[in-house]
């Protein structure tokens, strides 16, 4: 039996931590134990004061292999990069963890994930790591919806009178912000910018402020520019719908007040558009004339 002039060092991927405490802990090559998951030890057997412990995994590494095969802890290159989609956020990890929804990591070998920026979201809650390793997992909001704080998971409507128009900073209309621009009654939110407010058309009309289209007027009814609503067709007129006006019935024909088309007259009955404009024509005659008759009686009943 050869005396011992110096005791061996562990080698690579082993350590053994007791310090000097039983001669027992350190009589053979098998109480050098193989690092756990997460560290490693690169020495190969020429320092001693390296292997008392072994090295933690950098942030954004991982290391899986649980004190099993020495060979996967020898060298700090053992400890694998986190893919992109993943991160691990403390040293010595044994997994990196997908990403959580509304969050995503587009390289590798990253301590924390990146939000998804405001306006855009993502929902995905299987954890796959396609779904989270590019900002393009992070979709934009639909019109009519809004996703106004980092990291989303969801879109939520818009609240009335706050319509989805086009913020500063967004690339489209898809990905902008519910901003309230409360255009009048009888108007809605242009598409140009924030600001612009332009008047409903003929045949249409608003009845809200901080809308994005006007509502089209119904048949039987119409609306000038800039309308709150829209007003029923007089009788002996008529409209399709989405009027600025009425049209007049022909002659031989009528209709009621607020009529989306004009009928044949009854039998036994007739309308000339003639004698209509002749009867309008006397009607204010002889409105004329007792007005007249009521100031001669005014003034008669004057002492």
């Amino acid at each position: 039996m050869t005396a011992a002039a110096f005791c061996e060092v562990c080698g690579a991927g082993k350590y053994l931590a007791d310090a000097a405490t039983g001669a027992s802990l350190h009589d053979a090559s098998d109480d050098c134990s193989v690092c756990g998951a997460g560290k490693y030890v690169s020495d190969a057997t020429t320092d001693p004061s390296l292997h008392a412990e072994c090295l933690d995994c950098p942030i954004g590494t991982y290391l899986s292999d649980s004190a099993i095969d020495s060979s996967l802890h020898d060298a700090e290159s053992s400890c694998l990069d986190c893919e992109a989609g993943s991160f691990s956020s403390s040293p010595a990890s044994s997994v990196c963890t997908v990403c959580v929804a509304g969050r995503y990591s587009d390289s590798s070998a990253v301590s924390a994930c990146t939000d998804c920026p405001p306006r855009k979201f993502n929902a995905d809650s299987l954890a796959i790591l396609s779904q989270r390793d590019s900002l393009d997992d992070c979709l934009a909001c639909s019109g009519g919806s809004r996703a106004s704080s980092p990291a989303s998971t969801s879109c939520s409507s818009c609240p009335d009178g706050t319509p989805f128009g086009t913020a500063v900073g967004a690339a489209s209309r898809d990905e902008a912000d519910c901003i309230p621009r409360f255009c009048a009654v009888g108007k809605y939110c242009g598409t140009t910018s924030d600001s612009d407010c332009e008047t409903c058309p003929g045949g249409k009309y608003t009845t809200k402020t901080g809308v994005v289209e006007c509502e089209l007027c119904d048949a039987g009814t119409y609306s000038g520019e800039g309308s709150a609503s829209c007003t029923p067709c007089s009788s002996g007129r008529y409209s399709e719908g989405t009027a600025a006006s009425c049209s007049d019935c022909d002659a031989g024909e009528f209709s009621g007040a607020g009529a989306p088309s004009c009928s044949n007259c009854d039998a036994g009955r007739y309308y000339s558009t003639k004698e209509s404009s002749r009867s309008t024509i006397e009607s204010s005659r002889s409105t004329i004339e007792s007005s007249r008759s009521t100031i001669e009686s005014s003034r008669n009943a004057t002492p």
